[in-house]
């Protein structure tokens, strides 16, 4: 009910309105994305030169 009644406000909003928010929302989604992987990735990347050292 709440989903029928958002896609009802969202079809009379202009084209570029439901661009724009469409947008926004890739952005916003894309930029946690990168921060997780960032997270995720930075101590791999930190534990690998540690034993790249350790063997050098």
């Amino acid at each position: 009910m709440v989903m029928h009644k958002f896609l009802e406000k969202w079809n009379a909003l202009p084209v570029h309105k439901q661009v724009a928010s469409i947008g926004v929302s890739l952005v916003l989604s894309y930029s946690l994305y990168t921060s997780i992987v960032t997270v995720l990735v930075i101590p791999v990347i930190n534990q690998l030169q540690q034993d790249a050292d350790h063997e050098g």
